[in-house]
């Protein structure tokens, strides 16, 4: 008989959630991500690799299952506590209309050029003053 533990993974989709790198910095680049949306992961998978301006981490996956819901993509800053994306046991599984605010869905969302470390609160700054992202420097 499969443990409470076990039931719980295969049945309630579990949320990946953005750690804190830094205590001092609540905010991380989204440097790499792994997986794409539908894709089958174990656990122990990168799912992302984040950087801050003195760390880099990798979050896994605490359990096998389907990458679901992925709300954002490389290159955003993203806020420690965030829902990164959701781990189901079926690919066709999304998360209450509450709980999406997907970047990746939204049609109003502004890409940056490769290599532009940007946090949100900087790029709605720049978008109020036109500031052209392409003048921006690039990588750290």
């Amino acid at each position: 008989m499969p443990s409470s533990e076990t039931i719980k993974q295969l049945t309630d989709p579990i949320p990946v959630l953005i750690p804190l790198v830094n205590p001092n910095e609540p905010e991380a680049l989204l440097a790499e991500l792994h997986v794409r949306e539908g894709q089958r992961v174990t656990r122990g998978n990168a799912i992302c690799t984040l950087e801050t301006t003195k760390s880099t981490a990798e979050v896994l996956a605490e359990a096998d299952g389907f990458i679901v819901g992925l709300r954002f993509y490389s290159g955003l800053a993203v806020r420690a506590g965030e829902t990164l994306c959701y781990l189901a046991d079926n690919p066709d599984w999304r998360p209450a209309s509450g709980e999406t605010g997907s970047v990746l869905q939204q049609e109003s969302f502004i890409q940056h050029p490769e290599g532009v470390r940007i946090t949100q609160p900087a790029l709605a700054l720049a978008r109020q003053w036109g500031i052209d992202l392409e003048q921006l420097p690039r990588g750290r």
